[in-house]
């Protein structure tokens, strides 16, 4: 692990070019370097006075201390880190890690490339040339949506809020070989997903809305939308060093630094090395999280979202347009919280923050803005589904939010099996995920609850009236409940599941496990009997019945097997082998069943083989057969 370089960076003069920072950069790497021991007790130290001290979080002149103190803690976790902390005129970029003095390293930014999207939609918005809203249909070509299922609107504003009822999109968003690129409208066109709920009923995350967002910015600015990002945000604010094409056509520079080798994953408290990255691909509906660029672009568009009286507001004609975008236009279900301001998610941290997340199969990304204190926060790291340092640095930066003094009663019990409804697919093979992808919550004090999800485990203890806050090192952020039934969390709803339906899903999947246990057992059996006979030379006809019930045995196994590499497949997002695996599972189930039928039509002996078995046979069949419908495995067109 390298150590850290930290540059004090003027960054306020948007537009300036980046060879004066990077002259910094290499004076510092033409110096004697320091004393690694030296620097590593002097780190020591710091982490020592964080945890025996209280830092005085919201001043500027403490964070380098907080910052770095922090990084000591946590330093196992990090692999190539950049950190930017903006106050006013006065930003500091810490290189750490691996990237000691190297501010030209490039990250991608993932779904944090959605602020660029949004901002892109208020300055049309400031310019009359789009309304917040209107039906999105009146700016998208004639029949353009061909999988809405509800007469409702959409607007702008449903596609900010995430509510506009789409089904999460799996497939067809990144594509490992560039030759599969598309044009950004023809790319939604086609692998558009269905909507599934009606627009405003539901919060899940969907990507696709904000690439849809970023394609009406296309059709009413007359611009290809990367083509619009770079003259009205990239060019404005010399970010001279970032990219958002999915392969980096549109910055050289980008392309020719940008490094696929190097990624990781963070397990245990340690870093893991992954090699050539399982996941690499190109975002094909970039507006949604294709960017990629250094760490000093990215501040540069943060400062540009803080601007004061001496820092003029560049990205837009008027300081009041970018006041709104911070104006909240959703809230939480107590009324007050805001939840989403114009596509950006609050936080309740500090003051309130406003800001994005991002991850790639490689990169994470955390954009984050006070705009009352005009303060902004910038993390990129090269570890996939990183949260120590993208959201658990907040609080020490930011300072805890106050929740205020009130008194509340201990909510409702909310433990419960929870599904989230990003990834809630009420039709299709992909129906399985929301099985395979719980939130439990589990009572574990008066106030307090654990639970555990894709990013880990962590404690939920409540704050207020059905208010709660995760209180976990590294992923701080509220829990809203709603009825008993609903948790609200920034990105998405998760609701509650049945106990009994629940339990139901678990006995079907029994059934299958045991179905497939039973016919490989019978099969071994079969296999050895008839060993038997050929060493004793004893002849045997097959009755067409025994031919049958031999075939719904062998059928229940490769459906068995046809499950299994489906359920692996999952972890690739291949649509080509899971509507292969599933249709082959499908039909193998069938094909068991019809056999089992027909083992018991035709003549039944007295011997291993005989009735009491076959009917088991038959039970397997249907079992698997049963699975096969309520999971949808042949479905591949409503996915």
């Amino acid at each position: 692990m390298g150590g850290f370089f930290m540059a004090k960076t003027d960054i306020s003069s948007q537009g300036q070019t980046c060879n004066q920072s990077r002259q910094r950069v290499l004076d510092r790497k033409g110096s004697p370097p320091r004393s690694r021991l030296l620097r590593v007790l002097t780190l020591t130290v710091l982490a020592t006075l964080l945890m025996a001290t209280s830092f005085p979080s919201t001043a500027l002149a403490s964070e380098e201390d907080v910052v770095m103190a922090y990084y000591v803690q946590h330093r196992e976790q990090a692999a190539s880190l950049g950190i930017a902390v903006i106050d006013g005129h006065d930003t500091k970029l810490y290189y750490l890690g691996d990237i000691e003095g190297n501010p030209d390293y490039v990250f991608q930014w993932g779904s944090s490339t959605k602020a660029l999207t949004w901002v892109s939609v208020m300055q049309l918005v400031e310019q009359g040339r789009v309304d917040l809203d209107t039906d999105i249909r009146v700016y998208l070509p004639e029949g353009f949506l061909t999988r809405l299922r509800y007469d409702e609107p959409i607007t702008m504003l449903n596609l900010m809020n995430h509510d506009a009822g789409f089904q999460d999109k799996v497939f067809n968003f990144a594509t490992n070989n560039r030759e599969d690129l598309l044009p950004l409208g023809e790319s939604l066109r086609i692998h558009q997903p269905p909507q599934v709920r009606k627009p405003g009923e539901v919060v899940a995350y969907s990507s696709y809305g904000a690439a849809l967002a970023g394609y009406i910015v296309e059709l009413v600015s007359g611009m290809e939308f990367a083509d619009y990002v770079k003259a009205h945000i990239f060019a404005p604010l010399g970010m001279d060093h970032t990219a958002i094409r999915p392969d980096y056509s549109d910055n050289a520079w980008v392309a020719d630094h940008f490094d696929p080798l190097c990624y990781f994953i963070a397990e245990d408290g340690e870093r893991t090395p992954v090699g050539y990255p399982y996941y690499y691909s190109y975002i094909i509906d970039y507006p949604a999280g294709a960017a990629c660029g250094t760490l000093e672009d990215y501040a540069r568009f943060a400062l540009a979202l803080i601007p004061d009286d001496e820092r003029p507001c560049v990205l837009f004609k008027d300081m009041s347009t970018l006041a709104s975008m911070y104006e909240p236009t959703l809230y939480y279900a107590d009324g007050t919280s805001p939840r989403i301001a114009h596509g950006l998610f609050a936080l309740q941290i500090g003051n309130g923050l406003f800001g994005h997340g991002g991850n790639t199969g490689g990169f994470s990304a955390s954009l984050e803005i006070d705009p009352a204190a005009k303060k902004a926060f910038v993390v990129l790291t090269n570890v996939y589904l990183e949260t120590t340092f993208c959201y658990g640095l907040l609080p020490v930066v930011f300072g805890d939010y106050d929740w205020g003094s009130r008194e509340f009663m201990p909510a409702e019990d909310i433990s419960g099996i929870y599904r989230p409804m990003r990834s809630d697919y009420p039709h299709g093979f992909m129906k399985v995920t929301t099985f395979l992808s719980p939130m439990p919550v589990t009572r574990i004090g008066n106030i307090t609850y654990s639970s555990v999800d894709m990013y880990g485990e962590y404690t939920i203890e409540q704050v207020g009236d059905n208010v709660f806050m995760s209180c976990t090192d590294g992923f701080p952020f509220p829990v809203f409940s709603v009825d008993d039934k609903v948790l609200q969390i920034h990105e998405t709803d998760y609701q509650i599941e049945s106990t009994v339906g629940y339990l139901a899903k678990w006995a079907l999947i029994l059934l299958l496990l045991l179905s497939a246990v039973y016919a490989i057992v019978m099969l071994v059996i079969k296999g050895i009997a008839a060993m038997q006979k050929r060493l004793g030379k004893k002849e045997s006809q097959k009755t067409p019945g025994e031919r049958a019930h031999q075939t719904s045995l062998g059928c229940i196994v490769l459906a068995a097997l046809c499950v299994f590499l489906f359920i692996s497949s999952l972890a690739f997002d291949s649509f080509m082998q899971l509507t292969v695996f599933g249709l082959l599972a499908s039909l193998l189930s069938l094909g068991a069943l019809v056999s089992a039928v027909l083992s018991l039509c035709v003549g039944v002996g007295i011997r291993l083989s005989g009735k009491p078995l076959r009917v088991v046979t038959l039970i397997a069949g249907v079992a698997m057969t049963t699975n096969m419908l309520y999971w949808e495995l042949f479905n591949f067109w409503s996915v």
